[in-house]
């Protein structure tokens, strides 16, 4: 399996203690849903709580090619990384995982919402000396491997002896990712409320949940920031015709299918240029700073379609030009949920790299 969740384990370390086991855990999720006053973040998974939960944020069930991070049969992701004490490169006993399938608010809430059916189980451990593996991977400064399996989950609690499964119990790491789901009679969202680990019958119990909703707050913070395209790295967008956005769009008298879009984080608008990839001529949508001499957007050509912020929360927030409701949306490459239903941009082609080349295109 590809590597591009390491990363996610990096994103907080947090303090979980027993009466007599000690472990730091890093957990990070590919997405989750904004909520209403919170959003539902992979943090709801520790809480001790099955009132609370995490749900997925993409579109659909979140499930195989459904998810961001997907491959073929991977969906949505949580991860947690394991960091024992007080030598946090050892590996860490891990027997069994309960998990509550669901979202346990209510009995209404429950089936309104979807649960897992098949979960898929990644486990990273030490290699050990001689053994031959795959794909070499690198961690903590050394060699490890991945075991992957999965198994099938009923809707509430379901307990998970890993060595049933043919997984190790000294881990590093261990990665949940949604294979498949069950319906919920309402809401296409999939949810877990409540992930435990346990080892020789005692579990672990997580102490500092409020460094966790910090330290989440303040990463997604970052991350939202550094995605989101600004005056100094636009980026081209395009949009579903059918979409509100595309409507709003041709209200303004603007057709064309492809445009670029531009969040100022100096006065939060949100603004759209006239110019196409088609009829790109350069300097119409760019000028020159007489200051610094380095090329900027160039503001006439472009129309104001609304403004933005981050909520306290760190989501992103939108609202029309005029309009006097605010919108929000976690899903910052499509604006899910908002009046910038529809549309998207291309991480890959940023100003930089229009300019470089002279012209638009791919």
């Amino acid at each position: 399996m590809k590597q591009w969740w390491i990363g996610i384990l990096y994103c907080l370390v947090v303090g979980m203690y027993a009466t007599e086991l000690k472990v730091k855990i890093g957990t990070g999720a590919s997405s989750f849903l904004p909520g209403d006053p919170q959003p539902y973040w992979v943090y709801n998974l520790f809480d001790g709580r099955i009132d609370t939960c995490w749900a997925e944020g993409v579109k659909g069930d979140g499930s195989g090619t459904n998810g961001l991070w997907w491959e073929e049969g991977v969906g949505e992701v949580v991860a947690v990384g394991f960091y024992p004490i007080p030598n946090e490169d050892d590996p860490t006993p891990v027997d069994m995982v309960r998990i509550y399938n669901g979202y346990g608010k209510n009995s209404n809430v429950f089936e309104a919402n979807r649960k897992i059916k098949r979960m898929g189980i990644e486990v990273t451990v030490y290699k050990k000396e001689g053994e031959e593996v795959e794909e070499k991977i690198y961690y903590r400064g050394k060699e490890v491997k991945d075991i992957e399996t999965s198994v099938e989950l009923s809707p509430g609690w379901n307990e998970i002896y890993l060595e049933k499964y043919g997984l190790p119990t000294q881990l590093l790491r261990i990665v949940f990712y949604i294979n498949s789901t069950y319906p919920g009679t309402r809401y296409d969202d999939t949810c877990i409320s409540e992930i435990e680990f346990f080892y020789q019958g005692q579990k672990y119990e997580i102490v500092n949940l409020e460094e966790i909703k910090k330290n989440t707050i303040k990463i997604f913070r970052e991350d939202i920031l550094s995605h989101i395209p600004t005056d100094e790295l636009p980026h081209f967008i395009s949009y579903d015709p059918s979409s509100r956005f595309a409507g709003s769009l041709k209200k303004m008298g603007i057709t064309h299918d492809v445009h670029i879009i531009e969040f100022d984080r100096r006065d939060g608008g949100i603004y759209v240029y006239r110019k196409t990839r088609k009829d790109y001529s350069g300097e119409d949508f760019t000028i020159r700073d007489p200051k610094t001499g380095k090329k900027k957007m160039n503001r006439e050509v472009a129309n104001k379609i609304g403004e933005w912020k981050l909520s306290e929360f760190s989501e992103l927030m939108v609202k029309p030009l005029g309009g006097k409701q605010w919108e929000k949306t976690t899903d910052f490459r499509h604006f899910s949920g908002t009046f910038l239903e529809g549309i998207e941009y291309d991480e890959e082609d940023g100003m930089d790299e229009i300019l470089e080349m002279g012209h638009p295109g791919h």
